[in-house]
């Protein structure tokens, strides 16, 4: 089958459980007896595969386009208020207590002196801040947002 643009379909299949996708996308490669299914899987595979575009940052974050476009948005809407500080994101993930298993993400806005440079990453195209250990423990992690919540998936 011809298409105008390639996709990577072991791509798509080693991070389909990674996005959420439920359906397994059509491999142009297999056999489908009707056209109409063969055209309802391509429509699927398209738009997932297109609507949740991933990016790798050297350090090993996973991240979409939604969550660069969201760390974007938050920066422009407030640094005014914070003259001279960095947008910083901390990963938390609990291992005792009530809470334990249960991991979330916190941003918060941190004094550019206090924030090493090493430290400095760019997600898209805003600069933050992730400490060592924050990295560390996203790394291999998607950061996704929809629906007004960030969400952290491994």
């Amino acid at each position: 089958m011809w298409s105008p643009f390639k996709i990577d379909h072991k791509f798509v299949m080693r991070h389909s459980d990674r996005l959420g996708l439920s359906e397994q996308p059509f491999r142009s490669d297999s056999l489908v007896a009707r056209s109409s299914q063969a055209s309802m899987h391509w429509r699927q595979y398209v738009y997932h595969s297109m609507a949740l575009e991933m990016q790798r940052h050297p350090s090993g974050i996973l991240f979409t386009t939604q969550f660069s476009d969201y760390l974007r948005e938050k920066y422009h809407a407030e640094e005014g208020a914070h003259p001279g500080e960095l947008l910083s994101l901390e990963y938390v993930s609990c291992a005792d207590g009530e809470k334990a298993g249960m991991s979330w993400l916190k941003l918060a806005w941190i004094n550019l002196f206090a924030a090493p440079a090493e430290h400095h990453l760019k997600i898209g195209d805003t600069e933050v801040f992730i400490h060592r250990q924050s990295q560390r423990g996203l790394k291999n992690r998607l950061l996704h947002y929809t629906d007004g919540q960030v969400i952290v998936k491994k």
